[in-house]
């Protein structure tokens, strides 16, 4: 997966994230936060990291 993808997969996973919180969805709230940990680590991995989003 290349760095732009990974970026793109966090931005919507960080919107998913939000809307999952503002309807107390909190199983899923946590489920996309470890999915942008996840995605991090990759993007930490291929090139050299990139700003984590706030929780």
């Amino acid at each position: 997966m290349e760095y732009m993808e990974l970026e793109g997969r966090v931005k919507h996973l960080e919107c998913l994230l939000i809307r999952a919180k503002a309807d107390d969805q909190l199983g899923m709230a946590c489920y996309y936060r470890v999915m942008i940990e996840v995605l991090m680590e990759l993007g930490n991995e291929k090139a050299g990291g990139f700003n984590c989003p706030s929780p």
